[in-house]
């Protein structure tokens, strides 16, 4: 990163195939960096060599499978009996992963042995270092002058802004974020891991393709017709995001069904949602946009938040659905601007069957500056940011909300502790629901 091609795919991604589409005719806004990278190198522009191959991805087990997943027998798929059927096909989990009575003894047993606390969650620093963080991301145009007195961990700030926020698209470890940061003199230096065990996960090469067998392709298509169910939540009025979807996933063969999201720019929606039981009839918007607009938040200025408030509303609409039409196992629920690799099927099969511990409830797919604990190659275990404050609502990390899993019969017991959350008019920064779900997590 850091090159000239580097900074056109991402200014490219960001803002060029919104604003000038006729520019880039071969490109969505679901294409991917790689995607991109291809072709301004195809057009000769920027000096964008064709984008590497993909890397394999080393953790993933494409064949033999374990015992337990396969029946007795080996059959084809078309001669498969009821009974094979529900013997071939795994769980919506892994036994044999720990679950959160078992991480949080293993993580204390880990701190206990860590004196020097460098996997601890909480990044101590020196005043002097925080100051020095301040005074450059002051010159940054990132923070105000007198905004020092909220006492923020602020070289926790420069890394999160310089190294992840402003590097969305990108697939960074946090090591590398942190030299992007570094080079911007917003950070310090001290050794810091926002994932602990980040040699279990924090590794781009864990991302990468694999050589799915016929077989698998098989095991994992009848298993995601069994227990999945995929919505997918999008304005009425974005009907290039929803041809373009569709095309995506039928594509793939994932059958879905649409939500209509919330589009607070229309009259009388606000009291909609509320009679819909979307939004608490006592939520107060009008305190909840006062506060959003406190120097202290560091949100948006003279902005409302009714955008922020439709989409939480989209959101508790499309669990709304999962739980009440036809409910399978897992719910998925992608926003519209989604672009699911070829391979989501097996992919997503691998990831619920061989990684995720039987305590789940829900699992972001696309989460960025991911903050908390590696628990598989390709999870993490989501904790509260303990360095940002309870009143921004520990915001900053573990965002992305437009490709989540829910555990079907977990999502009323979610709703119960999320939504109070997300609708605390002191606390505006919890209308953006990851970051209120990563606050409770």
């Amino acid at each position: 990163f850091g090159s000239e091609c580097y900074r056109h795919v991402s200014l490219v991604m960001r803002k060029g195939i919104i604003e000038h589409p006729e520019w880039y005719p071969n490109l969505s806004l679901t294409s991917s960096f790689e995607q991109v990278q291809a072709e301004l190198h195809r057009k000769n522009k920027n000096h964008c060599d064709a984008p590497c191959a993909e890397k394999m991805d080393p953790s993933v087990r494409v064949g033999p499978w374990p015992s337990s997943f396969l029946p007795e027998k080996t059959h084809k798929l078309s001669k498969l009996t009821p009974e094979d059927s529900k013997r071939l096909v795994p769980n919506i989990c892994n036994r044999a992963v720990p679950t959160d009575t078992d991480a949080i003894r293993i993580t204390a047993e880990v701190m206990r042995q860590d004196q020097k606390q460098t996997t601890s969650p909480l990044w101590r620093l020196p005043e002097s270092a925080l100051n020095s963080c301040f005074d450059a991301l002051v010159t940054q145009n990132v923070v105000d002058p007198q905004d020092r007195k909220y006492r923020r961990n602020w070289c926790w700030v420069g890394l999160k802004e310089f190294g992840c926020h402003r590097h969305h698209h990108e697939r960074l470890t946090w090591v590398d974020m942190q030299h992007l940061s570094l080079a911007v003199g917003v950070t310090s230096n001290a050794t810091f891991h926002p994932i602990q065990k980040p040699q279990v996960c924090d590794q781009q090469v864990l991302g990468g393709t694999s050589n799915w067998t016929k077989s698998a392709w098989s095991q994992a298509r009848l298993w995601f017709a069994q227990h999945v169910k995929v919505y997918v939540l999008s304005l009425s009025t974005n009907v290039v995001r929803r041809t373009t979807i569709r095309t995506a996933l039928a594509t793939l063969r994932i059958p879905f069904e649409l939500v209509d999201g919330v589009d607070m720019r229309l009259p009388d929606r606000l009291e909609a949602a509320k009679r819909e039981g979307l939004i608490p009839s006592s939520f107060n918007v009008t305190e909840a946009n006062a506060e959003a607009n406190n120097p202290r938040t560091g949100m948006r200025r003279n902005r409302s938040i009714m955008g922020t408030l439709g989409c939480a509303s989209g959101h508790f609409r499309a669990q709304n659905r999962g739980i009440e039409k036809d409910p399978k196992d897992i719910t998925v629920v992608f926003e519209d601007d989604i672009s699911p690799e070829e391979d989501f099927i097996p992919r997503f099969w691998r990831l619920v069957t061989q990684e995720l511990p039987c305590d789940w409830q829900v699992v972001s797919l696309h989460s960025r500056c991911p903050f908390g604990a590696c628990i598989s190659p390709h999870l993490t275990r989501v904790y509260p940011d303990v360095n940002e404050p309870a009143w921004r609502c520990r915001h900053g990390v573990n965002y992305g909300l437009n490709s989540i899993v829910y555990r079907t019969k977990e999502i009323r017991n979610l709703q119960t502790l999320w939504r109070p959350v997300v609708f605390d008019e002191k606390r505006p920064h919890c209308l953006d629901v990851d970051v209120a779900l990563a606050s409770i997590s």
